[in-house]
């Protein structure tokens, strides 16, 4: 009988024909059974009562029959519904682009606590584009955003704005459901149950919304119930009302709770019409900030509760960690002057001091704060590397005595020990700190990667800019000639010499090195003169201080040469004669009586200090009376000669090439003594340069030549 009743139904022919039309009541449980026959055998609910309503067109059935069949297919749905799986797993969904997830199954059946009635006008039937206003308790965080106010639409749909608002008129009703997002609903909401519902304020249904307020887990909630609202098409049929509540939690969650989702008709019943879920405001930039748990379809059952958990937001500033430029510190506004992603509260460089005019914070956002999205923070202090001028050493409140945009703590060039008062660390910033300012790439000095380094080509405490011992290390910069080169690499440590010259490159400076020109530093007899410059190799004679008479410009020391020839007087035969006994007689020029002819006996028959065998006139018709002095001269030479034969004569004086520079003139001079003196001067006016110069004296008998010696 079964089969045959199965049969009957799919073929669209009436089961009454078999039971007969006064049988209908007796055979109910009948039909229960086929019920669970084709619900064993996969053929659903739906596909049944579109076989009886296909029955019905054709007159095979009643509209009574009709309504009956359906009652009882609901009645047994029912059952299922009211009694759902307690075991069933909990699933999720989500997120969606801002971050919200939801889970369900969750044990929950709202708040507690007594029920507040909302005021249902402006309400009144089916006007669906009408909304009761209703001001929330505490703020509610809702993608992004906080809102004080919510709008109640009989229609299952819950609107956020702090403003009046009215739904569209004309075809944007909310009598009908869309999926989520919708511009029908052109403001952010939540649709615990969005379907076209009928407020029905009087008995048998009196469907109304309230309220109650109470806890969940440790925050503030409220909970808004739909209360007997049934379905358009069948609010007068009995059991269609709906029962179903969202909580709002102060955290930003979202709780549907359906208590009676079975309406008068299978197909609306259990969310087949309906559309749970929430929607950000509708615009092109937020499409993706919806989330759906339900869409027509079955899946929402008496008991059933969905939470819809807001993304972690660790500041409570309604924005998700996930989306928060600054996810610890609230920032509302969502500030980025750098545009690095990172929000100014909590953006390592944002307001950083070196960009303070005259050391004051401003009052106004710095269009110079430093682009940093990684917020790297190398030493842990409150600056991040971008900005932070010692990145590497902890440097609070970012001090920099001398604007070189490195740090006091970290700068190796603060402080440093040159620029202190009587040798002592000051207790004061020093102006005169060095500018060494940060150098881009790795250090050498440093093991490890490092963005910004300044030039320390010793790697000791201090840099080249200061240090003064570049390329040697020189704790703690000694320098005990205070010529500021350090005692570790200064070339005369004892000698201030801060020029360091060095010309024979032998690490010895040219101040303190006995022998500047020469990198062996040869000094055979130990005299401390260097073999290179001794003017008597072999026989010690020491440097004397003073004047060199011999060499301009003036020196400090210098080895004793009396005749400027370049031979010592220690060692120089002749050391009043610098042309050291030219005829090689035995005799210096200085004291030889004929200096330029060799005559070793030094004979003189007239006395008159020329030799025999220089002198014409061995009988000299003229001598020195009494001589010629100053001899050696620096400017100017008295000359007494006695003529012995009265005559004309010619004064001249030659220099030492036998070149005539000076004529005196040609005089007759009667025989006695007679005085001439000399300025040092040539013809021309010119001073004549130091050497061996001669006077001589010529007349018809003969000529007679004096010598004279001038210095500088």
């Amino acid at each position: 009988m079964k089969v045959f009743i199965k049969k009957l139904l799919i073929l669209n022919l009436s089961f009454l024909f078999f039971v007969g039309a006064g049988s209908f009541n007796k055979d109910i449980e009948s039909l229960k059974d086929y019920l669970e026959i084709l619900k064993e055998d996969g053929i659903s609910v739906s596909d049944i009562e579109t076989k009886l309503d296909n029955l019905k067109k054709e007159g095979l059935i009643s509209e009574t029959e009709l309504l009956r069949i359906q009652d009882e297919i609901l009645n047994l749905s029912k059952d299922n519904c009211n009694n759902p799986p307690k075991s069933a797993p909990m699933i999720t969904g989500g997120p969606d682009s801002f971050g919200y997830m939801w889970m369900a199954p969750v044990p929950y059946t709202g708040l507690g606590g007594p029920w507040t009635l909302v005021p249902t006008t402006p309400i009144t039937g089916y006007y669906d584009y009408e909304v009761i206003p209703f001001d929330l308790p505490f703020p509610f965080k809702f993608y992004g955003n906080v809102y004080n106010r919510v709008h109640l639409s009989v229609n299952g749909v819950m609107l956020l704005s702090d403003v009046s608002y009215l739904v569209p008129v004309a075809s944007n009703y909310l009598d009908r459901n869309f999926y989520l997002p919708t511009s029908v609903l052109n403001i952010p909401a939540i649709c615990p149950y969005w379907d076209d519902l009928f407020f029905v304020g009087d008995a048998p249904v009196s469907s109304r919304l309230y309220y109650r307020t109470g806890f969940f887990g440790p925050y503030s909630a409220i909970e808004f119930l739909w209360s007997n609202i049934p379905t358009f098409s069948f609010w007068n049929r009995p059991g269609s009302p709906l029962s179903f509540s969202v909580t709002l939690v102060y955290d930003g969650s979202i709780i549907f709770y359906y208590i009676d989702v079975v309406a008068f008709t299978y197909y609306l019943s259990y969310g087949r019409s309906a559309t749970a879920g929430i929607q950000d405001l509708y615009s092109r930039a937020r499409l993706g900030n919806k989330l759906v748990y339900s869409y027509n379809s079955s899946t929402l059952y008496n008991g059933l509760s969905v939470v819809f958990a807001p993304p972690p937001d660790a500041d409570g500033d309604a924005i998700p960690d996930n989306l928060d430029n600054c996810p610890s510190v609230p920032n509302f506004d969502q500030a980025d002057v750098d545009n690095d992603g990172i929000g100014n509260l909590c953006d390592n460089c944002y307001h950083h001091p070196r960009r303070w005019p005259a050391g004051n914070p401003p009052f106004y956002p710095l269009s110079e704060d430093v682009y940093n999205p990684l917020q790297q923070n190398s030493d842990g202090d409150t600056w991040g590397d971008a900005c932070d001028n010692c990145p590497y050493s902890n440097n609070n409140p970012q001090n920099d005595v001398d604007f070189d945009g490195v740090g006091n703590g970290c700068d190796n060039c603060f402080h440093h020990p040159r620029y202190w008062p009587a040798g002592n660390p000051p207790t004061y910033p020093v102006s005169e700190d060095i500018y060494n300012p940060w150098l881009s790439g790795d250090d050498p000095c440093v093991a490890g990667i490092q963005s910004v380094y300044q030039l320390n080509s010793d790697c000791d405490s201090w840099g080249d800019a200061c240090d003064n011992c570049d390329f040697t290390t020189n704790n703690p910069q000694g320098d005990g000639d205070n010529d500021g080169v350090g005692g570790a690499c200064d070339n005369c440590p004892s000698l201030y010499n801060p020029a360091q010259s060095d010309i024979d490159v032998d690490g010895q400076g040219d101040d303190c090195d006995p022998c500047p020109a020469d990198p062996t530093n040869a000094d055979a007899d130990g005299d401390n003169v260097c073999d290179m410059f001794d003017n008597c190799l072999g026989v010690a004679n020491n440097y004397v201080a003073g004047d060199n008479p011999c060499t301009a410009p003036v020196e400090t020391q210098y080895q004793k040469d009396l005749d400027c020839d370049g031979q010592g007087d220690d060692c120089d035969a002749c050391s009043n004669d610098s042309y050291n006994d030219w005829d090689n007689d035995g005799v210096c020029g200085d004291v030889d009586n004929c200096p330029w002819v060799s005559n070793p006996g030094q004979a003189d028959s007239d006395g008159d200090g020329y030799g025999d065998v220089c002198d014409p006139y061995p009988a000299s018709f003229a001598s020195i009376i009494p001589g010629i002095y100053p001899n050696p001269f620096v400017s100017n030479v008295i000359i007494n000669i006695e003529i012995k034969q009265p005559s004309f004569s010619n004064l001249s004086i030659f220099d030492a090439s036998g070149k005539l520079i000076r004529n005196i003139g040609n005089l007759y001079l009667d025989s006695g003594i007679h005085s001439f003196s000399w300025d040092g001067k040539t013809d021309d006016g010119f001073k004549s340069s130091a050497g061996i110069y001669f006077f001589k004296v010529s007349t018809k008998n003969g000529s007679i030549v004096f010598k004279l010696i001038k210095t500088n």
